[in-house]
C-alpha cells in the first residue's frame, strides 16, 4: 500500500532542530564542557552511521518504493553479472540538491508533480532514469545517513550532494578541531542547535556571575549538507533568566570553505583561535555602548531598519521583544537589539534563521553606534 505521509513529497521531510541550553541553578550555571558536547556529536554520528561515495550518474536507477524515491547502484560483479545494490532513499534537502545535478533546475518539483498524476509513480521514475543517462561519468559525491523512515523502519537516505573535491568538515570535525587548540579547554557550552541541516554552538569562557549581563563568548557553525561554510566567530552571551533563556550578538565571521583539503581548514581555525576572546570583547563593550544611545521612537526606527529584510510577522515580533521584561530600557538601541535576538529563540526560527536575525542584530548595532558618535548618542527615525 502507497505511503500517504511521503506519496505527495517522495521524500523524508528533514528533522526539525534538537537543542540544549544551560540552566541557571542556585550554584551557578550548569552547562556542559565542549568535550561533552563532542562526545554528544559523536553518539549521533553513530547512530547515523554516515557515508560518503562518488557516484557515476550512469551506474543509478531509480525506482519509487511506498510513495519515496529511491535510488540503487547498477553494477557488474567477478562473475560479469550485473547486479543492484540496496536501496537508498532521499531526505527532502538530499532531492532538492541533488536533482539539479542531471535534471532542470526544477527537476525535484516536476518529479514530485509527475507522481501524483494517474500512473505518475511509473512516468517519474522514466523522468529520473531518462535524464540521468544524459550524462552518465558525471562523478557526484553522495552523502548518506541512517534515518528512521515514516514507517518507522531505519534505512539509508541521501542528505546531500556535492562535488568530488568537497571537502567533509561535520560537527564532530569541527568540535575536535577547536578542543585541538586547547584554547577552550575551560569553555562551557550555553547553547547547542542541531538540525538536519547543521549546528550552531555557543560557548563561554569563565564564570556568568548574574543575569541579563552580556559576557565573551564563541560561535562554532558548520553543515554536512552545503548550506553553510564551517565557521568560528566571536559573539557576546546574555543569560536571561533560570529557564536558560538567553541572547547573543555575533561579531566578525571567520569561514573556511568545505573544499580541498580539511587540513587547509584545522590550520585556519588554528590560526584565529588565538584572538577571538579578544574580538568578542569588543563585542560587549559595544553593546555596553548601545545601553547609552537613545532613539526618538524606537517602534518605527526598528521598523526601517528591519523593513526590505525580514518578513512583517517577524518585525512585529522583534517590536513584542523590545517590551519583554527581559530586555534593556525601552528608547535605547540595545533594546531594540535585545528585541531582535530574544525572538531569535523562537521555536519557528530554523537553526540557520535563527544565526541570521542574530547577525543581523549585530551589524545593525555596529552601523548605528558609527551614525549615534556624531550625533551625540541619538538616533532618529525619521533620519
Amino acid at each position: 500500500m502507497p505511503n500517504n505521509i511521503t506519496r505527495n513529497q517522495l521524500t523524508l521531510p528533514n528533522r526539525r532542530k534538537y537543542s540544549i541550553k544551560a540552566r541557571a541553578t542556585s550554584d551557578g550555571v550548569n552547562a556542559t564542557t565542549l568535550e561533552g558536547l563532542r562526545d554528544h556529536a559523536l553518539t549521533v554520528r553513530e547512530l547515523q552511521q554516515p557515508i560518503d561515495r562518488v557516484f557515476e550518474l550512469g551506474q543509478m536507477m531509480f525506482t519509487i518504493e511506498n510513495g519515496e524515491l529511491a535510488m540503487r547502484r547498477c553494477l557488474t560483479n567477478a562473475k560479469g553479472q550485473r547486479v543492484q545494490t540496496e536501496a537508498i532513499r532521499f531526505t527532502t534537502h538530499g532531492l532538492n540538491i541533488f536533482a539539479p545535478a542531471f535534471m532542470p533546475r526544477s527537476g525535484a518539483n516536476m518529479l514530485r508533480a509527475t507522481a501524483n498524476t494517474p500512473d505518475g509513480d511509473k512516468v517519474a521514475m522514466l523522468l529520473a532514469n531518462y535524464h540521468a543517462q544524459q550524462n552518465p561519468e558525471k562523478r557526484i559525491l553522495v552523502r548518506t545517513v541512517l534515518k528512521k523512515g515514516p514507517d518507522g523502519e531505519v534505512r539509508r537516505y541521501v542528505r546531500s550532494i556535492h562535488s568530488p573535491n568537497y571537502a567533509v568538515h561535520d560537527e564532530v570535525d569541527l568540535l575536535n578541531d577547536v578542543l585541538d587548540t586547547r584554547l577552550f579547554d575551560d569553555a562551557r557550552v550555553m547553547s547547542f542547535v542541531q538540525d538536519d541541516f547543521g549546528m550552531v554552538a555557543r560557548l563561554v569562557q569563565g564564570e556568568i556571575s548574574e543575569l541579563h549581563v552580556p559576557v565573551p563568548g564563541i560561535e562554532l557553525i558548520t553543515s554536512p549538507v552545503g548550506t553553510r561554510c564551517s565557521e568560528i566567530s566571536p559573539c557576546t552571551y546574555r543569560l536571561l533568566c533560570e529557564n536558560g533563556m538567553t541572547t547573543k550578538e555575533v561579531g566578525q565571521r571567520h569561514r573556511f570553505r568545505h573544499f580541498g583539503d580539511t587540513a587547509r581548514i584545522r590550520r585556519g581555525i588554528m590560526d584565529v583561535a588565538e584572538n577571538i576572546m579578544t574580538n568578542a570583547s569588543g563585542l560587549v563593550q559595544q553593546y555596553q555602548a548601545a545601553l547609552s544611545v537613545a532613539i526618538d521612537d524606537a517602534h518605527a526606527w526598528m521598523t526601517n531598519q528591519l523593513s526590505g529584510t525580514f518578513s512583517q510577522q517577524t518585525i512585529e515580533q522583534v517590536a513584542f521583544g523590545m517590551e519583554d521584561q527581559t530586555s534593556s530600557e525601552y528608547g535605547t538601541l540595545a533594546n531594540v537589539i535585545d528585541g531582535m535576538t530574544l525572538i531569535a529563540q523562537n521555536d519557528n526560527f530554523g537553526v540557520f534563521d535563527q544565526w541570521e536575525l542574530e547577525a543581523e542584530a549585530q551589524r545593525l548595532m555596529e552601523r548605528s553606534l558609527v551614525r549615534a558618535r556624531r550625533n551625540d548618542n541619538q538616533l532618529f527615525a525619521d533620519a
